[in-house]
């Protein structure tokens, strides 16, 4: 009777030993069930999966509240931009002038709205984009530089990694 020292990561196909859900060269996640693997693959529908596997593969899929956190703020900033485009109309109105002040709020408005939904359903594009968005936002010395290094810091943790790495 042969038993299983390794498992490979479906990502990478690095070999991680027995129990570890992560894989260490690429952080995503390691099914350790021959199961939750099989899902992981596509061969079975999820409705198929028993109830430990569900679980399992539930685990995976929790948004961590760091990430929680910066969903609502994205979307937040997407609301008061909103605010500020519509504050801007109603001076416009008066003044005749809309102009390109108007076009920055309301791509700001959209881009913090999409980056807000992206980081709520844990989408992988939604991290990097924040993580290139807060590189950016290091030049605004001294608060930029200190907040915008924790965002960074945080999404490039293994376990938020491996939140955004579950298969949708």
């Amino acid at each position: 009777m042969s038993y299983e020292t390794t498992l490979t990561c479906l990502e990478c196909g690095h070999a991680n030993p027995v129990g570890r859900t992560q894989c260490e060269a690429c952080g995503a996640w390691v099914p350790q069930t021959a199961e939750a693997r099989s899902i992981a693959h596509g061969a079975e529908s999820e409705a198929q999966a028993s109830p430990l596997v569900e679980e399992e593969l539930a685990e995976v899929a929790t948004r961590p509240t760091g990430i929680t956190v910066l969903a609502v703020l994205d979307l937040v900033g997407s609301g008061f931009s909103a605010l500020a485009l519509a504050a801007l109309a109603t001076s416009a109105s008066l003044s005749g002038d809309f102009g390109g002040m108007a076009l920055l709020y309301l791509l700001i408005a959209i881009g913090y709205g999409v980056l807000g939904w992206g980081m709520w359903t844990l989408r992988s594009w939604a991290r990097i984009f924040h993580i290139v968005a807060s590189a950016i936002g290091l030049l605004g010395f001294p608060v930029g530089t200190i907040i915008n290094g924790v965002i960074i810091y945080y999404l490039t943790r293994p376990h938020v990694g491996l939140a955004f790495s579950a298969k949708r």
